[in-house]
């Protein structure tokens, strides 16, 4: 039921009907599964710390190490098409006109996810996300260390330099 509302984009009336339940029923099960992928973040998406070892593709690599040896991962946000009541249409614009949520993913260089805040609005800057990200998304850096966020104009912006 869940991968079929998400997947589709399906009203819960629609839902009822595919699948011969209750809208009680259906509401129920769709937010259980919502409610065990949330608690499966504490698991699988965690910050590393600042006591971490430098990444072995940094470490064995000159063009990299000099560089990067204290950068922990990369943060990069992206657009995700999203189906928004009306009077919210316009927060959830972006700037290609398209009804989206902004969603901040920060990965390491092992390529596994660390943190991922999603639900802001399109229209949201990328540095607003990670501002908000930081004041109440619960969104760290270790001390001493940072997390490459772009290359802009010939140099690289990273948090150390952008918050």
């Amino acid at each position: 039921m869940f991968l079929y509302a998400m997947g589709h984009g399906v009203a819960t009336g629609a839902m009822c009907e595919h699948f011969q339940h209750s809208s009680e029923t259906i509401s129920y099960y769709v937010n259980c599964v919502i409610k065990a992928i949330a608690l499966l973040r504490f698991t699988y998406i965690v910050l590393p710390s600042g006591a971490d070892p430098v990444h072995p593709r940094i470490r064995h690599d000159d063009r990299f190490y000099p560089y990067f040896k204290d950068a922990i991962g990369a943060i990069d946000g992206t657009y995700i098409p999203a189906h928004v009541l009306k009077d919210r249409q316009a927060r959830y614009r972006n700037r290609k006109n398209v009804i989206s949520q902004n969603v901040m993913g920060v990965c390491g260089f092992d390529l596994i996810f660390h943190y991922v805040g999603v639900g802001f609005e399109g229209a949201a800057t990328d540095m607003t996300v990670l501002r908000r990200a930081i004041d109440v998304g619960g969104f760290t850096v270790p001390q001493g260390t940072h997390i490459v966020y772009g290359y802009v104009k010939g140099r690289i912006v990273d948090t150390d330099r952008s918050i």
